[in-house]
């Protein structure tokens, strides 16, 4: 139980840590491979 609570402790900064380098790699991929488009949509 203890576990679980550390993790779940830990999990709003890790994840926003994760969203945050999961966001950058996949738009740095997505310029990459579809500029055109990725600027139509932004």
């Amino acid at each position: 139980m203890a576990h679980k609570t550390s993790k779940q402790h830990l999990s709003p900064m890790a994840k926003s840590i994760g969203d945050f380098f999961i966001q950058r790699l996949t738009s740095a991929k997505v310029k990459r491979e579809l500029p055109s488009r990725r600027h139509k949509v932004a």
